[in-house]
């Protein structure tokens, strides 16, 4: 059933061990089949964060409950070769409390997107800004030629408030 789920699957015992891996998870964290079943869930887990890390797993003994990913719950976690790569994880007890099953996702593809997409919106302002402060008429149009930006130096020039401008056609506007 483990194999199935499209995430890495770790269930934890009490004492830390990891009793089950499915092939997900060594994948995802660069282990051979088995291998991750004779460490303890530490060693998936940058030293930076292991201290924090034991107080969460305190807090959870005392409730164990299902938490499920996302809410801001971004960790980071450590593959076979040291290097560090952010994750997403929901945790939950088995059955019988004795265990945690906690399901992994790296969520590199969506850190990247938020770097670019902000690098992106970084790019934009600057745009913005050289049109409004050009000392040249600037302006952006549309596939039908609609203005969708133009800067004060060219609505002066068109004797038309740049708010006029937005939505109409050059010809309307000349």
């Amino acid at each position: 059933m483990y194999e199935s789920i499209p995430d890495a699957v770790i269930v934890v015992a009490r004492d830390s061990s990891i009793v089950f891996s499915n092939a997900h998870a060594d994948r995802l964290f660069g282990y051979e089949p088995g291998e991750l079943t004779s460490l303890k869930i530490d060693s998936l887990i940058p030293e930076e964060f292991r201290k924090r890390h034991v107080q969460v797993t305190e807090q959870y003994s005392a409730e164990p409950a299902a938490r499920p990913m996302g809410k801001g719950r971004e960790l980071v976690a450590l593959k076979s070769d040291g290097r560090k790569f952010p994750v997403e994880v929901a945790i939950g007890p088995t059955e019988n409390e004795k265990a945690t099953v906690a399901v992994i996702r790296d969520i590199s593809p969506i850190v990247e997107t938020r770097e670019r997409l902000s690098d992106t919106e970084t790019e934009s302002r600057d745009l913005d800004r050289f049109l409004r402060n050009a000392p040249i008429g600037l302006c952006y149009f549309d596939k039908e030629l609609r203005y969708l930006r133009i800067n004060n130096w060219l609505a002066d020039l068109n004797g038309i408030p740049v708010e006029g401008h937005l939505g109409r056609t050059i010809a309307d506007v000349l």
